[in-house]
């Protein structure tokens, strides 16, 4: 980091937006996987190192925008809170740190967490000696594989006997059940870490001690039955981890068995994690957070006024938030925004053709015979993940409703069924039922949803309706109608891992007709908007997110910011894109395997592989070494285990995998005629989209909000999914290109201009309008911060170009960007004459990016303002 902090400066970045630094699983390539929120994570660097950043950031005007991850830690070994619960259960400081449901009705998961990290059943695991007791510098450890888990207290007694029934040490015996009987006396962690390691210091220092100890460790490892005797005295039951998928008893983040989820609601814990966060605040070093899946949490509400209190009302913080069509962030958070999915969204819709996309679409429907309409992809699949992913989740939902005695004669099964059909119907990821009674716009959602529940299962009628009465609050006493909030508060703790689940990382993967839109907070079925409504989007977006970050790449994006544009130009070319698709599917109908009778790929698959190698085209146009088949094997392997339709992550279909693999690779190699005929395509497709990346940069960094430029994103990122998105940046190569653009301003604009046209392909152009739009905002925040955004009229209609003013104090700004493309430019470098659209301009304006000059007193010719470089921002004289 402290490398690239003058480039960063320089390019006028104002703002360092991090991932979490806390320490987190060992190799761990993100950091959501927190093990100590109260330490740095040594693999990243030190606090000394930290603050170091801090200061030289300080002296530079700049700030730190911190990630914080409040409602999951790792189920790891190294998070020394969950070992200290799994070791000493109620006695420890953690004991209710965890969301843990020690009541569970199965009797071997009674007052017991489930650690689901085996490979197979336990009895096969115990005899595969795959689980084995150990005794080192880190006490009595239950060692599976290469993890260790602590022996719980309650089994020191058991350990102490084997001991003295081997070696007639009686010593040992009560050395070992004194130490147990200290260590469930109450103590504080600290204390008792001391503790502990005292006494395995005194035992390694004394031989005959230490021989006593592994003797009896060594029949206990060689002996099954006393293996098993011994693992039920643990506060822990060890488990196949494919069980999660039908039973569970501690919350995860979504389906990921190795993040645990934390009680966030419980104050006691909220001021313990954020302990350390808040002193890192009170320094100076961190100045706003970045709330990661607030969906997660009981009482987001509560959260952020708890947080507001103690970071302070000049705190810059936002939500991770995925907000649907309509819905926004509610008005009683104290929050400064969201992460900026939805601008993803908006902007992506604006830069489709609305006409392009439904040809796509009827083509897409005749090409892949009986594919399902969309929104029933994702009610089929929010039904497959709960009902093989998350079905122990639905089982624990449907107890508790009983356990809170809202039940009315109903059957078990009709509720399970009635809270099923809720969760499925519910429109957006959660509500927030903290307020009674509900704002206007959830009151609505929960309609929607009762009134979708009610067709699904129309035989669950009388079950849902007496649900919906108790959500009104008409159909029982006070009593009952806190419990019902208590169990609605947990239902929507799921619904958020349910809808991600379903449509995120599945239905994205299986709905194949303009993937561009298969985007976190897209919808693929509304994949194009006019620019009216963009324009009162924005409008609204001023009033009421102002200071939201406008994301169009994110460590969580299916694909980079620019391979979407190349994706969605195809919607500008929809027939020339029709007839190749034809021709490929006839070119390489040889190179298809067959499986099981089938040909690999499947259609929907063939064509996902098209338009992805389409938006990771390299921009050189060759492919000329291994890594773009290395990047798309990887890519293909994971979307297919995701979609789960030919294949998954729990029994990879490999045969069909491979063939997929084979299949990229033949369609990649130089003999065949498959380049041919893809490269001058995408090649045009590249030219082409260029322009929409700049437009879609420009627009970011203009539009109200705050820009958010994910690492590397000033040059051009095609990227795929994770972890391709996450790949080491070439800073020094930005650094050079940034040099080479101040070199060139120096000759004068001509000259920057023409040199950044002629070596767009390595992303000049992106970084000029990147460099030059971050220093006019630092020069003037509060005309983006606060400026009005006002629509500029085109005269030619609104599909030839958007045009928008931002005005604050005397000062505007328009910003002026072509769309329809395809049909506007001859290619890349000309614009096309038949380009005649007049902007409603008046006044005299400077182009900030060419030094060109505009005068009128009505109106400016499209085709001057654009005829220099792709998109315009013009500063008022």
């Amino acid at each position: 980091m402290q490398n690239i902090i003058d480039y960063l400066h320089q390019l006028g970045v104002s703002t360092v937006y991090a991932s979490p630094v806390t320490t987190a699983s060992p190799g761990s390539m993100h950091g959501y996987d927190v093990t100590d929120p109260h330490t740095i994570n040594p693999e990243i660097g030190t606090l000394s190192t930290l603050k170091t950043i801090g200061d030289r950031l300080a002296a530079k005007n700049m700030n730190w925008l911190q990630d914080i991850v409040p409602n999951h830690m790792a189920f790891a070994p190294e998070n020394f809170r969950l070992m200290d619960v799994l070791d000493r259960n109620a006695h420890s400081e953690y004991y209710r740190y965890f969301d843990i449901n020690l009541l569970h009705p199965d009797p071997d998961l009674s007052g017991k967490l489930m650690v689901p990290f085996l490979g197979s059943d336990l009895e096969t695991a115990i005899e595969n000696r795959d689980i084995k007791l150990t005794f080192s510098e880190e006490g009595f450890c239950i060692r599976v594989y290469d993890s260790c888990y602590p022996l719980s207290l309650a089994a020191y007694y058991y350990l102490a006997a084997l001991v003295e029934e081997a070696e007639h040490s009686a010593p040992i015996y009560n050395s070992i059940k004194t130490l147990a009987d200290k260590g469930m006396s109450g103590m504080s962690y600290e204390d008792w870490k001391d503790l502990k390691e005292g006494w395995i210091a005194n035992c390694l220092d004394t031989p005959s001690k230490c021989n006593k100890i592994n003797h009896a460790l060594e029949r206990i490892n060689n002996d099954s039955t006393k293996m098993q005797l011994l693992l039920q005295q643990q506060h822990y039951i060890l488990c196949h981890w494919q069980r999660t998928m039908q039973e569970i008893n501690y919350r995860r983040f979504f389906t990921v068995n190795n993040l645990i989820c934390l009680r966030m609601e419980d104050e006691q814990v909220f001021e313990e994690y954020h302990r350390f966060l808040h002193a890192l605040s009170t320094q100076g070093i961190i100045h706003g957070l970045r709330i990661d899946h607030i969906d997660g949490l009981y009482n987001p509400t509560q959260y952020i006024s708890r947080l507001r209190k103690l970071f302070g009302k000049g705190c810059y913080i936002i939500a991770e938030k995925i907000l649907e069509a309509n819905e926004h962030i509610p008005s009683r958070w104290k929050l400064n925004g969201t992460s900026g999915y939805e601008f993803l969204s908006y902007t992506n819709r604006l830069l489709t053709s609305g006409t392009g996309a439904e040809q796509l679409l009827q083509f897409y429907r005749e090409l892949v015979a009986g594919q399902t309409s969309y929104k029933e992809l994702v009610n089929n699949n929010k039904t497959l993940i709960l009902e093989k992913h998350m079905a122990g989740e639905w089982d624990n939902l449907t107890r508790q409703f009983f356990e809170l005695q809202l039940q009315k004669n109903f059957s078990r099964e009709k509720i399970k069924q009635t809270i099923a059909a809720l969760m499925i119907a519910l429109p957006v990821y959660r509500i927030y039922p903290d307020s009674h009674p509900l704002q206007e716009a959830e009151a609505e959602v929960m309609k929607e949803a009762f009134k979708t529940a009610l067709k699904m299962r129309p035989d669950c009628r009388e079950e849902i309706e007496y649900m919906q009465n108790l959500f009104n609050g008409k159909e029982a006493d006070e009593p009952a109608l806190t419990n019902f909030k208590t169990f609605f508060s947990r239902l929507m703790q799921f619904t958020g891992p349910l809808t991600a689940k379903g449509v995120e990382d599945t239905t994205f993967y299986v709905y194949n007709h303009l993937i561009s839109h298969n985007e976190v907070g897209d919808d693929p079925s509304v994949p194009s908007i006019s620019v009216d409504q963009f324009h009162e989007i924005m409008r609204t977006r001023r009033q009421q997110n102002a200071l939201s970050l406008n994301a169009t790449s994110t460590h969580d994006t299916k694909r980079g910011e620019d391979a979407r544009m190349r994706i969605n130009v195809l919607s500008e070319m929809a027939e020339e894109w029709k007839q190749k698709v034809k021709d490929w599917f006839e070119m390489n109908a040889s190179v298809r395997q067959q499986i099981e009778g089938k040909a690999t790929p499947s259609v929907n698959d063939e064509y996902f592989i098209y338009q992805s190698l389409i938006g990771g085209w390299p921009i050189t146009g060759k492919p000329d070494d291994d890594e773009l088949v290395e990047r798309m094997e990887a890519f293909i392997v994971k979307a297919l285990r995701e979609s789960k339709m030919n294949s998954n992550y729990e029994s990879p279909a490999e045969d069909y995998e491979n063939a997929c693999v084979q299949f990229i690779k033949k369609l990649l190699d130089r003999q065949h005629a498959f380049l041919g005929s893809l490269t001058p395509f995408a090649e045009k497709v590249s030219e082409f989209a260029s322009i929409y990346s700049l437009v879609q940069t420009v627009i970011k960094l203009t539009a109200p909000g705050i820009p958010d430029i994910y690492q590397g994103s000033e040059l051009w990122d095609f990227s795929f999914v994770d972890p391709d998105n996450r790949r080491p940046v070439d800073y020094a190569k930005r650094r050079q290109m940034l040099a080479q653009i101040t070199e060139k301003e120096k000759e004068g604009n001509p000259s920057l201009i023409s040199f950044v046209n002629e070596n767009w392909r390595e992303g000049y152009e992106k970084m000029l309008v990147t460099h030059k739009l971050l220093h006019y905002r630092r020069n003037d925040p509060t005309l983006f911060t606060e400026g009005e955004y006002s629509p500029i009229p085109i005269n030619s209609g609104e599909t030839e170009a958007i045009a928008y003013s931002r005005r604050y104090d005397g000062k505007q700004i328009a910003v002026i960007a072509p769309l329809n493309i395809v049909s506007r430019y001859a290619n890349k470098k000309t614009l096309d004459k038949s380009y005649a659209g007049n902007i409603e301009l008046p006044g005299h304006w400077r182009n900030i990016f060419t030094g060109e000059t505009f005068t009128s007193s009505s109106q400016l010719a499209l085709q001057e303002i654009l005829q220099s470089f792709p998109v315009a921002v013009l500063e008022k004289l």
